[in-house]
């Protein structure tokens, strides 16, 4: 897994095979955060630190965890349009089905 980054959000990356590297999801700070400055993986893996010019926030990479914090944040459906909102360019799919 690799993070990238642009002013406001970090792309995430497998790269498996380097040959095909996919991005697999993206995390955006709050917008009062500021602009992300870095990012870096935990020497344990599984948390990206993000920072900006004052802070740091750390997240949470594993999809397990990431599906069940999701479904319990937003109950038993996460609609199309909350899909796209915090799950951009990944085609849409139901996580909270049977969790």
């Amino acid at each position: 897994m690799m993070a990238d980054w642009n002013n406001d959000q970090a792309q995430l990356w497998n790269l498996s095979d380097l040959s095909n590297p996919v991005q697999v999801g993206s995390i955006a700070p709050p917008s009062q955060a500021g602009f992300i400055e870095s990012a870096a993986f935990m020497p344990t893996g599984g948390t990206l630190a993000i920072a900006n010019e004052d802070s740091v926030i750390l997240y949470d990479t594993d999809p397990a965890d990431l599906v069940s914090e999701l479904c319990t944040y937003a109950g038993d459906t996460i609609t199309a349009a909350q899909w796209t909102q915090y799950a951009p360019g990944i085609p849409y799919q139901n996580p909270c089905r049977g969790t």
